[in-house]
């Protein structure tokens, strides 16, 4: 997936607050990225996309987005748990589903 997932992630991160208010609604004031390496150190992870997007009543919250690629092994859903522990240890804010 090397071939469209550079593209993909150059797509979202150009046009982030439109995906913003695509996903969660017309709620969003600002989004911003905030892409770090996730916790636990000893075993550093990077999500491929995670903004921090504000919204009009003044919450922040994490916007993660990732692509598997075809050579990935892990299924999707045990990379997405570890991603919001993850996530959630790093940022230190609550998980809203």
């Amino acid at each position: 997936m090397a071939e469209t997932d550079n593209p993909l992630k150059r797509l979202f991160s150009d046009f982030s607050t439109y995906f913003a208010i695509w996903l969660l609604g017309d709620q969003v004031s600002s989004v911003r990225p905030t892409n770090i390496a996730l916790l636990p150190s000893e075993e550093e992870i990077r999500a491929d996309e995670i903004f921090d997007v504000t919204l009009t009543d003044g919450r922040i919250l994490n916007l993660h987005i990732d692509w598997k690629g075809i050579r990935s092994h892990r299924p999707m859903r045990w990379r997405v748990l570890d991603y919001i522990s993850r996530i959630a240890e790093t940022y230190h804010r609550d998980v809203f589903r």
